[in-house]
Order: C-alpha cells, then sequence, then structure tokens
C-alpha cells in the first residue's frame, strides 16, 4: 500500500512538472520578420502627350497600369537590388515578364529596359519618366 502511494504521488509529481513545462512558452526563439515596402512602391503617373498613364506599385508586390483611366495590366512584381520584373497576371503581356533597371531621384522614378518580351509593356507603358503623385 505504501509502494502504490509512492508511485502515484511520484506519477503526480512528473505529471504536473511535464504539464507545467509545456504550458510555458518561449517567445525568445519566434523569429521576427520586419516586410519593407520597395523603394519604387507608390502611384505614379506619366504623360505621352496624348494620353496620361498611371502605374500603381504596391507595397505587396501587385501592381496595375492604367492609360486616361482604362486599365492595361496588372500582376506581380520582384525588386532585386536596383531592377524590377514585371510578371501580368491580365492584359496582353500575361506570360511575357519585363525587367527593367530603375532610378529614383526625389519624386521621379525611372525605367530602363534590360529585358521585355511584351513589346506592348516596352513599347508604351513602362519607359520613361514616372512622377510621384
Amino acid at each position: 500500500m505504501k509502494k502504490s502511494i509512492l508511485v502515484l504521488s511520484m506519477l503526480i509529481g512528473f505529471s504536473a512538472i511535464i504539464f507545467n513545462s509545456c504550458s510555458k512558452s518561449d517567445t525568445s526563439a519566434t523569429p521576427v520578420v520586419t516586410v519593407t515596402p520597395p523603394a519604387v512602391a507608390g502611384s505614379w503617373s506619366r504623360s505621352n502627350g496624348t494620353a496620361i498613364f498611371s502605374l500603381l506599385l504596391n507595397s505587396d508586390y501587385t501592381y496595375s497600369s492604367t492609360m486616361s483611366g482604362a486599365p492595361i495590366e496588372s500582376g506581380t512584381f520582384v525588386v532585386a537590388d536596383t531592377s524590377v520584373t514585371f510578371n501580368s497576371t491580365s492584359g496582353s503581356c500575361i506570360g511575357k515578364p519585363g525587367k527593367y533597371s530603375y532610378t529614383i531621384v526625389g519624386t521621379v522614378l525611372k525605367f530602363k529596359l534590360m529585358n521585355d518580351s511584351c513589346a506592348t509593356r516596352y513599347a508604351g507603358v513602362i519607359p520613361g519618366d514616372w512622377n510621384k503623385k
């Protein structure tokens, strides 16, 4: 009988230790991830003399472009150092990525062609100086 009480007491003690250690959470090992919006994020516009183009580059790496208010294309983009690669999910450039180098001086974003397999985007939408709205 004394052995049974001793064994039962030991089991209860070990169980309490195990459950107590499981209930504590150690947050010191939890990584903190900070997402910094890309430098190109924002609302940009430019004119070619006959139309006004708008380019919205979102901090979640999605984009959309319009010409005089009419949608042209939208999709996702990837920033690597000083280049941006556009991947369309709507419009005439689907499946045709376009890569451009960029510079930002003040409120002007300038793209320069690196490689673009979509002539429509290259011809009218991306190249040139874009002004921050």
